[in-house]
């Protein structure tokens, strides 16, 4: 043990007075902050900013498509691909663009379905 720690257990056994808490000064408001340019208002049609909800899906044109493979089920065969690009709407009728990274590894082989 340590001779603070000694003091320090020793004086929180001896019941001291209240140590009166420093006030602290009072912040003042920090102003304008110095800038560049001026605020335009935006676009004042629609439900407001961002990305309306819901997105609607656009008809398969709209999707572009790097890599297919075909994979044999135990009830069919169905092409599974890998899309890089996918355009929807929303609730605005504004385009929305997914971009998706593109992946150069290649599609796993799909083990057969018993």
């Amino acid at each position: 043990m340590t001779d603070k720690r000694l003091v320090d257990d020793l004086n929180g056994l001896i019941k001291h007075p209240p140590k009166p808490r420093e006030r602290l000064q009072p912040v003042g408001s920090p102003g304008t902050l110095p800038g560049r340019g001026t605020g335009k208002p935006g676009d004042t049609a629609g439900t407001g900013r961002g990305i309306a909800s819901p997105l609607t899906e656009q008809p398969a044109k709209t999707i572009e498509v790097v890599k297919t493979i075909a994979i044999t089920g135990g009830d069919g065969e169905i092409d599974l691909a890998q899309m890089t690009d996918v355009t929807f709407l929303d609730a605005d009728g504004r385009e929305v663009r997914f971009i998706l990274k593109p992946d150069d590894r290649p599609l796993p082989t799909p083990s057969p379905v018993p």
